[in-house]
């Protein structure tokens, strides 16, 4: 949950508070005729570009963006949000309106040639499609030979964000328009679209994951807490006033905001579709997978059953990026000491806030008083508090020196498979608090749960994952790369 960092050469920075802009007065597959913008998102954030399914006749349902710089190779983000695009089309497809045609357009950020650029356009638009074209008939084999899909390319001609080495991800992108069955695929668009209606409870919004924190006191040059967050200024919930970052705690150690809320909207997600389907069985989508659901569940479990399955879908991606070598928030950021804790954490703040919706009030409020309370009572430090703490870890669990350190598969040293807190030794570590180590009990025999982001893996090979990864962790970390201490 760490792929918002972009680097080239010795460049090295996240892609974080950029809002992007889609022109308005083009024709779908063409480049932009004005330079009028139109935002299509709410707050800074870093995800994926989504826009209402009422405005796809016009405008790219998803932009498959921060492709490598001159790569043309889907990552485990891309095909993310490729796996979210094929679900979208297989369920319309038994709608009245299903998607009849795809079209996709490739983009690159400013360097290089025009000649050049527009073959890399192509080929980036041509892996999307290779990728949506497999995604769809795994899901609903059969369902390609109805719809026609097309790519193109743009090159450079339509850049959304500065050529910098932050914003330039952003255009390193494809397009990928969804034209319903009726719809003119010449149509223009030149008035603001319509506002996207409330997302209808049957059919919850997937959440959009954060720029997730390395274990790090500052991912950014030149500033030596950037990393780092006030408890007292943590911000709303899913608000452009939101902080992500880390907060050390003497009762739960490094709490990782990102993961964190993360967790919290995952959650919501998972527990949407139970109620919503009324506990019946059935299969559940999670962030990265997927959950059966495999007898009917009691109303009073349901939004423990919601957590245990957001909870087994990070484990999961855990798991499936401490192979992803080579990029910051694989293989040197996977199992880091704070992140099970975080993503348990929470699933215990979404379930808090979910209660606390039913005398009134919006998720997003529930979670922002439940987050301040439990960072509260949790013996929460000043950033110079925190900052004292990560001096404690490094080089012990960490190897940080300055931010280019985070680029080496060799930077975390320690890996928690556990969800219970390691401590740093700082003078305000305290006694961990019981839930941290309750577990989710017998409602996890109520679902299995499938892991099919970039490869596909069952629960019930977790331990056999693990079991490889620990091997490989002691050869290269030594026999206490799962344990706080002892430290040198």
């Amino acid at each position: 949950m760490f792929e918002e960092y972009a680097f080239e050469g010795e460049s090295f920075g996240v892609s974080g508070g950029w809002t992007g802009e889609i022109p308005t007065g083009r024709r779908v597959g063409r480049a932009a005729s004005s330079s009028r913008g139109s935002r299509v998102q709410t707050r800074p954030r870093v995800g994926p570009l989504v826009l209402a399914p009422e405005l796809l006749d016009g405008r790219p349902f998803m932009v498959v963006d921060r492709f490598r710089f001159d790569g043309a190779t889907l990552d485990a983000y891309q095909a993310r949000l490729v796996q979210r695009i094929a679900a979208y089309v297989v369920e319309r497809s038994e709608g009245a309106r299903p998607i009849a045609a795809i079209h996709l357009v490739g983009y690159t950020d400013a360097r290089g040639g025009a000649a050049y650029n527009r073959a890399l356009g192509e080929r980036r638009s041509q892996a999307v499609q290779a990728a949506l074209r497999q995604a769809i008939e795994a899901l609903r084999p059969g369902l390609t030979t109805t719809l026609s899909m097309d790519s193109t390319t743009e090159g450079a001609a339509a850049l959304v964000a500065p050529n910098t080495p932050v914003a330039a991800p952003r255009n390193r992108r494809v397009a990928v328009f969804l034209v319903p069955r009726g719809a003119s695929p010449g149509l223009e668009l030149e008035a603001p679209p319509r506002p996207a209606p409330a997302p209808s409870p049957a059919r919850p919004t997937p959440p959009v994951s954060r720029p997730c924190c390395i274990l790090a006191p500052t991912i950014r040059p030149f500033n030596s807490t950037s990393n780092i967050v006030d408890p007292t200024s943590m911000g709303v919930h899913n608000d452009p006033s939101e902080r992500t970052g880390h907060i050390y705690c003497g009762a739960l150690g490094f709490v990782d905001l990102g993961h964190l809320r993360d967790l919290c909207d995952f959650t919501k997600f998972v527990h949407g579709q139970i109620v919503a389907r009324a506990g019946a069985p059935g299969l559940v989508t999670t962030a990265h997978g997927q959950a059966q659901i495999l007898s009917t569940i009691p109303t009073g479990s349901r939004i423990a059953v919601a957590q245990a399955i957001a909870f087994d879908d990070s484990f999961g991606y855990e798991i499936f990026t401490y192979d992803e070598f080579g990029s910051p928030g694989g293989h040197n950021s996977s199992f880091s000491p704070e992140d099970l804790p975080s993503n348990l954490l929470g699933t215990i703040v979404a379930g808090r806030a979910i209660t606390r919706m039913a005398s009134g009030g919006t998720f997003d409020a529930a979670v922002t008083t439940e987050l301040a309370a439990l960072i509260a009572s949790a013996v929460a430090q000043t950033p110079t508090g925190t900052l004292a703490a990560f001096s404690a870890i490094n080089p012990c669990w960490i190897d940080f020196s300055d931010v280019r350190s985070l680029l080496q598969d060799s930077y975390l040293r320690r890996r928690n498979f556990t969800s219970m807190p390691w401590k740093a030794g700082h003078p305000s570590d305290t006694t961990t608090p019981a839930f941290m180590s309750a577990g989710f009990g017998a409602v996890t025999t109520l679902y299995d749960y499938s892991f099919t982001t970039g490869r596909t893996f069952a629960k019930s090979t977790f331990p056999a994952e693990l079991t490889r990864i620990r091997a490989d962790a002691t050869t290269r970390y030594g026999v206490n790369f799962d344990k706080p201490r002892p430290c040198p």
